[in-house]
């Protein structure tokens, strides 16, 4: 992604992305709606998110920190903690 403002969209592809990326998988195959839980995601491991998560710091460029990743559970909730931590980063 470049380096300009991100909308709460942008997050979203971007952990979509990381998804698709770590499972293996196509969008067409899998249900990646904001609401679905991470846990609950057809091949999902802790390898997988483990896979997920470094993707999404190399498109970012900085380490996501682990405090707010123990208490995400969908997607969404996921995306926004990533999009929170990217506005901290930049400021």
């Amino acid at each position: 992604m470049a380096d300009t403002a991100r909308t709460e969209t942008d997050y979203l592809e971007l952990v979509r992305s990381a998804l698709m990326h770590a499972l293996e998988v196509e969008r067409d195959d899998t249900d990646l709606g904001e609401d679905v839980e991470l846990v609950g995601m057809p091949n999902m491991s802790s390898l997988a998110m483990l896979r997920g998560l470094i993707y999404v710091e190399g498109e970012l460029g900085f380490e996501l920190a682990d405090d707010r990743l123990v208490t995400v559970r969908t997607i969404g909730e996921l995306a926004a903690a990533i999009a929170e931590q990217d506005e901290e980063s930049a400021r």
